[in-house]
């Protein structure tokens, strides 16, 4: 298995985010903006001023 962190794409989230809301009782349809989210993913991806996560520290999937 590769150390390689592949992080989730704005796309990925809102269809998760889509999922959850056909599943869910009460939970609101759709987003006021994708902007936090885009934002949101550039951080963990790019990183900030310098700073990148390396690898992994919990697994999230198999």
């Amino acid at each position: 298995m590769s150390d390689e962190l592949v992080y989730p794409t704005v796309g990925l989230i809102l269809e998760i985010h889509a999922q959850i809301v056909e599943e869910g009782d009460n939970t609101e349809p759709g987003v006021c903006s994708k902007k936090p989210i885009t934002s949101a993913v550039h951080y963990i991806s790019e990183g900030y001023f310098g700073e990148v996560q390396k690898q992994s520290t919990t697994k999230l999937c198999t």
